[in-house]
C-alpha cells in the first residue's frame, strides 16, 4: 500500500466524498505516496486541500473531492457556491502546492526535484470518467470504482509532462513539504497505519461470510498473513450466532493475549452476544479435563521432578489416550458447539479426536482450523497432517491466504533478509506487493547484556515520550525467558522504561500501562505494534539452530522493530 500522510481521521467528522476517496486510494501499492488534507495559500488566504497523490514516476496529482454528481456539468460549476467553479478551486490548489514546493526547493539543503503537477476532480456520487481535453484542462473522475483504476489512467491524467529524472528526489521534496517530521505527526502516521493494516486484512475476513455454507474452514497462511486476526473474527461470528466456542491455541502467551482480547470485546458493548468464547491452550484444556474425571479414570501424573522421558511419555501417550477414552465414553456431555484453532500445526494428530469429542455436533460441528506447517517448531513431538486431521470433516472448505497483511514494508524487507536454511520456508510464505510504509528497523550493538537492557530502556522511553507507541502495544523479547528461575532478569526491578513489566503470560499482559516480556520461543503467535529484541547476538553471529527463534521473534512486529544485540 501507499505511504500515507494523514491529517484527517476516518473515525471523525469526515466529508462523505473524502471518505470514499480514502477507501478507494487504499488500493494503491507501495510505490505511491498520498497526503490526505494539506494546507495551501490561495491569494495569501490559508485554505485546506483534499488529496495529493505522488505517482511512482514522480508526477504529482492534486485531487479536489466533491460529494455530489452535478459538479460534472460541462462548465465544471461547483455544486455549492454558484460564483466559484470547481475548476477554479482545483487550479488554486495546484498553484498553492507548486508555490509551497518551490519555496522549499529555493531553501536548498536537500536532494530535490520539482514534479510535473496536474489537477483532477473526484465526484464520489458520479460514475463516469472524463479525461482532460482542450476545452476542459483537468480530469474528472466519477465514483470510487474509477478512482481505484487510477494507475491505469495515470499516463493519460499526467500527460503533457515528463516523468521525473529521479523519482526518489521528488519523493524527498514531497516528504519535506507534506510529510511533517514532528513526533505528533509520526505518532498519528503509525496509529493510522495500524488501522490500514486491519482494513486490508478485513478483505480476507469477508471470505468467512462467503464460505459460511461450509461448516468447517481449513485456512492456511504464511507468517503475517492475518491468520490469528481472522480466527478471532471467525470465533466472534460463531459466538454471535449463539454458539459456545472453544478457541484453542498452543502458546501460553498467545492464550493470555487472546483471553484479554475477547475480554475487551465483551466490556466494550458486546455483552449481548448470545454465545461465548472460551480460550484455552492444550495444557490448560488437558488440566481442565483432568478435573472433570475421577482419579481412577486417568493415569497417575508423575511428579514435576521426574525424568524428562517419563514426563513426555505421560503427556504424549498416556494422558491423551485416557482423555480420549473419557470424552468418548457413554454419558459424556460435550460442553462446546464450535471449535476455532489457531496455530493448528502445533497440535498433534492424536489430539484432534479429543477436540472433536468436545463438540455437540462432533465432526459435523462448525469449526475453523488456522495453520502453517512451516511454523511448526522442530522440537515438538508427534506430527501434524491436515489431511489426516480433516479426513472425517464432511463440510470442509480449504482456503489459502496468499498476501502478507501484518507487516509494514521495512519489517517485511528485514525479515526477507534473514535468510538461511532454517528460515527459507518461512520466507517463502512472505508474499505481498501492497505494503504500507513504516519506520525503519533499528539495529544497535551493546557491549554486554546489561548495557543492552539499558540501551533498550532508553529507546523505549523515547518512543513512549513521543507517543509513537504505548507500553501495552509493545513486546520485549529475550533469547531466554527473563522471568524464569534461572535468569530472573527483573527480579529486583519490576519496572522497565518507567513502566510496570510483566510476563506475557500474566493476567495483566495487555492491560493499559503494562509492558510485556517473554522469550523468543514463547513469543510465537503473538504480534505487537512495536517489538524490541534484547541481548541477542547479531543475526550474522548466531548459531544455525538459533536463527529460527530469532526470525520468529522479529516477525512479531507489525510496524516498529528494534534489535539491541550484544
Amino acid at each position: 500500500m501507499a505511504r500515507w500522510f494523514i491529517s484527517r481521521s476516518p473515525d471523525g467528522m469526515v466529508n462523505e466524498g473524502e471518505l470514499a476517496a480514502y477507501r478507494a486510494l487504499q488500493y494503491l501499492d507501495d510505490s505511491w505516496s498520498v497526503c490526505w488534507c494539506y494546507d495551501y495559500l490561495d491569494d495569501n488566504i490559508p485554505r485546506e486541500g483534499d488529496f495529493l497523490i505522488l505517482g511512482p514516476d514522480g508526477r504529482l496529482l492534486v485531487l479536489e473531492v466533491k460529494t455530489r454528481a452535478r459538479v460534472f456539468a460541462p462548465t465544471g460549476q461547483n455544486d455549492g457556491d454558484p460564483q466559484k467553479r470547481a475548476e477554479d478551486q482545483v487550479q488554486a490548489q495546484k498553484a498553492g502546492v507548486l508555490k509551497a514546493m518551490q519555496d522549499r526547493l529555493d531553501q536548498g539543503n536537500g536532494d530535490f526535484e520539482m514534479p510535473w503537477t496536474v489537477a483532477a476532480i473526484f465526484s464520489a456520487k458520479d460514475n463516469r470518467y472524463y479525461p482532460k481535453s482542450p476545452g476542459q484542462p483537468f480530469t474528472l473522475i466519477g465514483g470510487p470504482e474509477h478512482l481505484r483504476k487510477l494507475p491505469q489512467y495515470w499516463q493519460e491524467i499526467t500527460s503533457g509532462g515528463y516523468p521525473a529524472k529521479d523519482p526518489e528526489s521528488v519523493r524527498n521534496l514531497f516528504n519535506a513539504v507534506y510529510g511533517d517530521g514532528s513526533a505528533e505527526a509520526e505518532a498519528k502516521f503509525i496509529s493510522e497505519t495500524d488501522r490500514l493494516l486491519h482494513d486490508k486484512a478485513s478483505a480476507d475476513f469477508s471470505l468467512l461470510e462467503a464460505l459460511s455454507e461450509n461448516s468447517q474452514l481449513l485456512v492456511r497462511g504464511g507468517p503475517g498473513s492475518g491468520k490469528t486476526w481472522m480466527a478471532e473474527r471467525h470465533a466472534g461470528m460463531l459466538a454471535s450466532q449463539g454458539m459456545d466456542v472453544l478457541f484453542l491455541c498452543y502458546n501460553k502467551a498467545l492464550g493470555a493475549s487472546l483471553t484479554q482480547s475477547f475480554h475487551r470485546l465483551r466490556i466494550t458493548g458486546n455483552e449481548s452476544t448470545p454465545g461465548k468464547i472460551t480460550v484455552r491452550t492444550w495444557e490448560e484444556l488437558s488440566e481442565e479435563l483432568i478435573g472433570r474425571f475421577a482419579k481412577e479414570e486417568l493415569p497417575a501424573k508423575p511428579p514435576s521432578a521426574a525424568p524428562q522421558e517419563e514426563l513426555q511419555h505421560y503427556y504424549d501417550e498416556l494422558l491423551p489416550s485416557a482423555l480420549l477414552a473419557a470424552v468418548t465414553a457413554e454419558g459424556f456431555q460435550a460442553p462446546f458447539d464450535a471449535l476455532v484453532v489457531d496455530e493448528a500445526q502445533d497440535h498433534r494428530n492424536d489430539w484432534w479426536e479429543i477436540y472433536f469429542a468436545l463438540l455437540t455436533g462432533k465432526v459435523n460441528s462448525q469449526m475453523g482450523l488456522y495453520y502453517d506447517p512451516a511454523q511448526r517448531p522442530a522440537f515438538l513431538s508427534g506430527e501434524f497432517n491436515i489431511a489426516k486431521v480433516s479426513e472425517e470433516l464432511s463440510g470442509k472448505a480449504h482456503l489459502q491466504l496468499l498476501e502478507t497483511r501484518r507487516y509494514t514494508r521495512p519489517v517485511f524487507k528485514y525479515l526477507q533478509s534473514l535468510e538461511n536454511l532454517e528460515t527459507e520456508r518461512l520466507i517463502e510464505g512472505l508474499r505481498s506487493s501492497h505494503l504500507l510504509a513504516g519506520p525503519e528497523v533499528i539495529l544497535r550493538q551493546a557491549p554486554n547484556p546489561e548495557m543492552a537492557k539499558s540501551e533498550a530502556a532508553a529507546l523505549l522511553k523515547d518512543w513512549f515520550d513521543q507517543k509513537l507507541v504505548s507500553p501495552e502495544e509493545t513486546l520485549l523479547l529475550f533469547p531466554k525467558d527473563p522471568f524464569s528461575e534461572k535468569h530472573r532478569l527483573f527480579e529486583n526491578d519490576g519496572f522497565f522504561a518507567n513502566c510496570r513489566i510483566v510476563s506475557a503470560v500474566s493476567p495483566d499482559a495487555g492491560k493499559k500501562g503494562f509492558l510485556r516480556a517473554t522469550s523468543f520461543n514463547k513469543s510465537k503467535g503473538l504480534d505487537a505494534r512495536a517489538v524490541v529484541l534484547i541481548g541477542t547476538p547479531r543475526w550474522e553471529d548466531l548459531e544455525s539452530d538459533q536463527r529460527l527463534s530469532y526470525w520468529i521473534a522479529a516477525s512479531r512486529a507489525r510496524q516498529m522493530l528494534a534489535v539491541v544485540s550484544c
